[in-house]
């Protein structure tokens, strides 16, 4: 039986290269850098391939900075690997964790993901080694600037950004996403809105945003998720799951997972699809997320569908 690890994607780990672990020994960071964290995901054979969305991200303009904002569950980690497969190797990858909410901890993650795609200045990361107390407002216009003067654009990925709330790491951002310049991009992915100055962006035609109503899937997406997942339903009870889950893909996973759990009566044509909020798959599965505790009961009462069971908690 298929697990939700299938749909959720599994960080690659890789050793570092012989050059990255020389720069470290000499200039690099006062603390081990977790390898894992500077790689896209894994994506597994015979996922769903978000082709449309891929297609809009690859059409993104120049100097572009790529907001992917949905809660849990949404796709953005697996959109962006996806993306950034298609981009190739001139593409930078930081998934952000708690611990990154130190300016000079996440900018060196920045500056080691920007550096592996083009060599960046060893300055900056003597910078960064520095115990100087307010590091971004030196360090953040020469990693723009590193970025820009690159021969060929770059794109810079930073999945997980809901985990920062340290001011300085978060005006750190918005201050690379200003100061970005020429054809280089700048992508975040956050279960929340990252703060930015969006009126400045958009009136420079900089701005490109993806919301869970871009990342919702449609039925064709939703019937091939639901085929990899070896839930054998009719056209019209996929039709009916896909309604219930408002397309939102992990529902549409667990879902899955619920119907094989329930066994072969399912299998009917007949059948109707039962799948609820309170089903025991969707509640571990927001609980693991870090929502907040809940319990059957609670999700009992938003109506029915998973996806009546998020909205609720949001309001």
């Amino acid at each position: 039986m298929a697990t939700l690890s299938s749909v959720e994607t599994t960080a690659q780990r890789a050793a570092p290269s012989r050059s990255a672990r020389g720069r470290r020994s000499r200039d690099g960071p006062p603390f081990e850098l977790i390898e894992s964290k500077l790689h896209p995901p894994w994506l597994r054979p015979g996922i769903v391939a978000r082709t449309e969305l891929v297609e809009r991200l690859l059409a993104a303009s120049a100097g572009a900075v790529v907001c992917v904002v949905a809660p849990p569950g949404y796709g953005k980690t697996t959109l962006l690997a996806q993306w950034a497969q298609r981009r190739g190797d001139r593409v930078g990858w930081v998934t952000v964790d708690p611990h990154d909410n130190d300016p000079a901890v996440l900018l060196t993650y920045l500056a080691v993901a920007l550096d592996r795609i083009a060599p960046i200045d060893l300055g900056i990361f003597k910078l960064l080694a520095s115990p100087a107390s307010h590091v971004a407002p030196t360090v953040v216009p020469r990693l723009a600037a590193a970025m820009s003067a690159t021969t060929e654009p770059v794109t810079l990925i930073l999945d997980h950004v809901e985990f920062l709330d340290n001011r300085q790491c978060l005006d750190a951002l918005q201050q690379l996403a200003v100061q970005l310049a020429g054809g280089s991009q700048l992508a975040l992915a956050s279960r929340t809105r990252p703060r930015l100055p969006y009126s400045r962006l958009r009136s420079q035609g900089r701005l490109m945003e993806v919301g869970a109503a871009d990342l919702a899937m449609g039925l064709t997406e939703a019937r091939a998720l639901l085929k990899g997942a070896e839930a054998r339903l009719t056209a019209d009870q996929a039709s009916q799951l896909h309604r219930r889950t408002e397309g939102w893909p992990v529902g549409l996973y667990l879902a899955a997972l619920a119907l094989q759990a329930a066994g072969p009566a399912v299998n009917r044509p007949d059948a109707e699809v039962g799948f609820a909020g309170d089903d025991r798959f969707i509640v571990d599965y927001l609980n693991s997320v870090a929502w907040f505790p809940v319990n059957a009961g609670h999700a009992g009462k938003s109506g029915g569908s998973p996806a009546d069971v998020w909205c609720s908690w949001r309001r």
